[in-house]
């Protein structure tokens, strides 16, 4: 998964006359689109979904905790479980999204479901009632299938979601996953509510991305046994798909026994008395007790390892990783940073790498108080969200039951600094990876990377904007003044309508173009149409500050609300920014469209009315950005877009309200 760096650009809030230069720029908070050359088959952005109802391929459970030292009966954590199956045969959705309200609010957020799953029903774990203690055997909750991500939930609109909840059954769930370091002392604080990652995720194109390893193996586990079971689970993986011999049976066992996780609790020196009954063991022990496994079993130059965080406890006790890469038996896994992080997670799954994640269960202080381990074998992002799927068995004192797929938001709720797995009590502590030393030829199937390109060069924008005159007078003229360090010659073309050529030249502090029809004046609530095409590079170096006026007479009159639109090339992408500019003391609203196109649309094409049919007919398709108008504050940090694109031209186009009423609509095209 490449990451993409925050960038930089920004202006002071005082009313300079001045363009951004250098230290002038500054961190802004960026909304993250990647579009690529399938947007044009992809489909509108609102999305009626299928109502499901019971036994329908939905199902629900109440959570009860039971581990060693910490026990809560009857939680405030529920479980639901999508059959793909079950619920394309009821609904004949075989793909797509699910979404659950409850009393609670948002409970699920677009959890991904597919009939091509190689793991089958996949698990999501949220936020059931305000306090445990309580036995919950019926859950009032509308539960949506949608067949692309939703990013707003009206809990008063029907469009998206039945106002009728459906009672559906509440079954029971045991967890007592631990194993990593001493035992478990407290119990989890709730999911967080969907509203917190409605509100972190952006209408970026593709919508959903997946990267899902084949060879699905997860294996039952005994008590406090998780940690060896996830390299087993693990190597297991890399000899189903790479041919690597590992000379072990991969079945349930313990130490002392003939299987491959026996083997490695055997190695790391794990207690186990017997299936119900075993310790924990740390991160040292664990890694030393794997590397000795393989080195004894001929296997010392056949992987490369891996590690990002270092577990908790203490170093010098043996417990955490010390910083630096940790040898043993010959073998060496690579240090690869104290933190770890979803692109370094979601790397080493594109690559077909195994991965091993252990993460805590933090007390009210923040203290790891036990862990888990389990088998990452999947990552993606959905509408920007980062989510991770993980294998492990949730009872590990039942053999015939616990074994399921996780799928799990992974992001830094509690602005640590530690990515959190769905809650703020459970930190990712710890990764590792292992894949063979040979070069991954065979890339995952339905792994879609963008291929690379050469950094592109932007040859012109188009502009065209849509006016309204909202003021009681009648106007003669429109006004654009642009200043520093915007340049006349950047002007080679305007749209031949009213007012046409525009007047260019300078004045009133910038430069000055004016579209000037005395004899054709503007009444109120009559709009115009004006547009320019801006060709040069240095257009695309800094921010453009643009003022916009009606004049009567020549004079000016009336102060026009339109942030202006600006493009920067950043290597490959492109990023587009809207920015008011200081001469308007007013904040306005926009909401936002975007588009990529196969081919440019000339500028006399390029019309409000005409954008939507035009851009479908050469094989584009518009995407709401800003399901809810944003909010622009004169002088404020641009609104930020940043659009991979593999195309000929990108569109934005956007419309401005003010007092609640529509002033101005804006499009503008970069062509390549």
């Amino acid at each position: 998964m490449r990451h993409v760096d925050r960038h930089t650009m920004g202006r002071a809030q005082t009313r300079p006359r001045q363009g951004l230069r250098g230290s002038q720029w500054k961190t802004l908070t960026t909304v993250f689109l990647v579009a690529v050359l399938g947007i044009f088959c992809f489909g509108q952005s609102r999305d009626e979904g299928v109502s499901i109802r019971p036994y329908q391929g939905v199902s629900f459970a109440q959570v009860s905790f039971e581990f060693m030292e910490a026990k809560e009966p009857f939680s405030a954590w529920g479980r639901v479980t999508v059959d793909p199956e079950r619920m394309a045969a009821a609904t004949g959705l075989a793909q797509g999204y699910l979404n659950v309200s409850t009393e609670m609010g948002w409970v699920v957020w677009n959890l991904p479901f597919s009939v091509e799953d190689p793991s089958g029903p996949i698990s999501s774990y949220f936020a059931l009632s305000r306090q445990g203690g309580e036995p919950v055997g019926q859950l009032p909750a509308t539960v949506n299938a949608t067949s692309e991500p939703i990013s707003t939930f009206d809990r008063t609109a029907t469009t998206q979601f039945s106002n009728r909840s459906t009672v559906f059954p509440v079954e029971r769930a045991m967890w007592n996953a631990e194993g990593v370091g001493g035992p478990v002392w407290v119990i989890d604080a709730a999911p967080a509510l969907a509203d917190y990652y409605a509100d972190i995720s952006r209408m970026i194109v593709p919508l959903h991305t997946q990267h899902t390893q084949p060879n699905a193996v997860n294996v039952q586990c005994a008590v406090n046994q998780c940690f060896p079971m996830a390299i087993a689970n693990s190597l297991q993986y890399l000899e189903n798909r790479y041919g690597i011999s590992i000379p072990h049976n991969h079945q349930a066992g313990l130490r002392g026994d003939n299987t491959l996780v026996g083997k490695l609790d055997t190695y790391a020196n794990r207690t186990a008395s017997s299936r119900t009954n075993g310790s924990g063991v740390w991160f040292q022990p664990m890694l030393n007790g794997k590397f000795e496994y393989l080195s004894d079993n001929g296997l010392t130059n056949s992987l490369v390892h891996r590690h990002q965080g270092r577990g908790y406890g203490s170093a010098s006790a043996g417990q955490a990783l010390p910083a630096g890469n940790f040898t043993r038996h010959g073998i060496t896994s690579t240090d690869d940073g104290a933190a770890v992080t979803f692109n370094w997670l979601c790397e080493q799954i594109q690559k077909g790498e195994d991965v091993e994640l252990v993460f805590s269960y933090d007390n009210s202080s923040g203290q790891p108080t036990g862990g888990h381990a389990v088998r990452v074998f999947e990552c993606g992002t959905t509408l920007g969200v980062p989510w991770i799927g993980y294998l492990h068995d949730a009872q590990q004192s039942n053999d015939t039951a616990g074994l399921e797929t996780v799928r799990v938001n992974v992001t830094d709720l509690d602005g640590d600094g530690t990515l959190n797995l769905g809650t703020t009590s459970r930190e990712i502590r710890f990764a590792m990876s292992e894949s063979r030393v040979e070069p991954l030829i065979a890339i995952i199937p339905d792994i879609t990377l963008r291929p690379l390109t050469p950094v592109r060069t932007a040859a012109r924008t188009l502009v065209n904007i849509d006016i309204v005159n909202i003021w009681p007078e009648r106007m003669d003229d429109i006004e654009l003044i642009f200043y520093e360090p915007f340049s006349p010659e950047w002007i080679t073309d305007w749209y031949d309508g009213w007012g046409a050529p525009p007047e260019i030249g300078y004045g009133s502090g910038g430069v000055r173009v004016r579209w000037a029809s005395p004899r054709m004046g503007v009444s109120p609530g009559q709009s115009v149409h004006i547009g320019l095409e801006l060709t040069g590079g240095q257009q695309f170096e800094s921010l453009i500050d643009a003022a916009a006026l009606w004049s009567i007479g020549g004079q000016p009159f009336f102060p026009i609300p339109i942030p202006w639109q600006s493009w920067r090339i950043d290597g490959n992408e492109v990023v587009d920014l809207i920015y008011l500019s200081p001469a308007f003391d007013d904040a306005v609203q926009i909401r936002r469209w975007f588009a990529v196109v196969p081919e440019p649309i000339p500028l006399n094409q390029l019309l409000w009315e005409q954008a939507e049919a035009i851009v479908q007919e050469i094989g584009g398709r518009w995407l709401l950005v800003d399901n809810r108008p944003v909010t622009v504050y004169p002088g404020q940090d641009p609104l930020e877009l940043l659009i991979s694109a593999d195309a000929a031209a990108v569109l934005v186009r956007y419309e401005v309200l003010w007092k609640e009423e529509v002033v101005s609509r804006v499009i503008n095209e970069l062509i390549f």
